[in-house]
């Protein structure tokens, strides 16, 4: 939605010009909540796509994405599965930059595997992340950057990896998954996808993630080390306007007189961006919590 209505009613009719299916947006909240379903083999294919709250959705039912919401989630699946054989639910959310789910994302995609979705997958953190198996199906948790170009970018922001899911055509159900990781900028003109020994790095990595979270004690471990290093800024962005690279630092060196940068605006924007988005709230809410004194229980 950064460019409106008119931005999002170009694109869907610029991929539509294409032939290019698109799910999870639309004009209105009942067009943003259809899931996509396409007959592979004989089989019924369905993938719903939903999103955390930032600014890509509407307030009152009109343009935007379908948000992440439990009651309607559970009744898109529903539907999904009585028009399909599989279905696969994608999710824009996740922390930046933190490979792992934040404690109630992880919940919230088990649940989905619980409701008897085949598979659900991840992005948004912009860096590859974790994956694992729940109940047999996989969830991955982010496939990284696709395209996406900036200029000096942050530690594995080339990095991604596509996800081949493989099912029995006469049982219907899962059978293996399949990463294929690759690497984008502009200077490579795209996509490009690795190779040999970097090929092989990267799936390690990804494999050591998945490691972690397989231990439930090393992801919280993981969790709680990204939260006490985010926590100063997000505490402080709470009370001042100021969004920039620089305000960790300022929140541990000059939190008085940084209260005085930026406008009134831009403050309020940031806060109500922290507040409603799912994972900017999480962290938020368990940074407060790092600072305060411990309860007696």
């Amino acid at each position: 939605m950064d460019y409106g209505k008119k931005g999002l009613q170009d694109t869907l009719q610029a991929c539509a010009d294409n032939n290019l299916p698109t799910v999870g947006a639309g004009l209105n909240i009942e067009l943003a909540r259809q899931a996509f379903i396409k007959n592979v083999n004989g089989v019924n294919v369905a993938i719903i796509a939903i999103a955390e709250h930032e600014f890509n959705q509407s307030e009152n039912g009109g343009s935007g994405s379908a948000p992440i919401d439990a009651i309607d989630n559970y009744q898109q699946i529903k539907k999904a599965q009585s028009e399909a054989d599989i279905v696969i639910v994608t999710l824009h959310a996740g922390n930046e930059y933190f490979p792992y789910p934040r404690p109630g994302l992880r919940k919230l995609c088990h649940h989905f595997v619980d409701l008897g979705v085949d598979a659900v997958i991840c992005h948004h953190p912009h860096v590859p992340g974790a994956y694992e198996y729940y109940q047999g199906k996989p969830i991955i948790y982010s496939l990284g950057n696709f395209i996406f170009d900036v200029i000096n970018p942050p530690k594995d922001w080339e990095l991604g990896y596509m996800a081949q899911l493989e099912f029995d055509l006469e049982r219907k159900g899962f059978m293996s998954l399949e990463l294929i990781p690759y690497k984008q900028s502009v200077q490579l003109g795209g996509v490009q996808l690795l190779q040999g020994e970097e090929k092989n790095t990267f799936l390690h990595r990804i494999e050591s993630y998945r490691q972690v979270l397989d231990n439930n004690e090393g992801w919280l471990k993981e969790w709680k080390g990204f939260v006490q290093k985010q926590a100063g800024s997000y505490i402080l962005r709470q009370y001042m306007p100021l969004i920039s690279r620089g305000k960790g630092f300022i929140a541990n060196k000059l939190p008085i007189v940084s209260s005085f940068f930026f406008s009134k605006r831009t403050r309020d924007l940031d806060k109500l961006n922290i507040l409603r988005c799912q994972s900017h709230r999480e962290l938020l809410m368990a940074a407060l919590k790092e600072k305060s004194k411990p309860r007696n229980e």
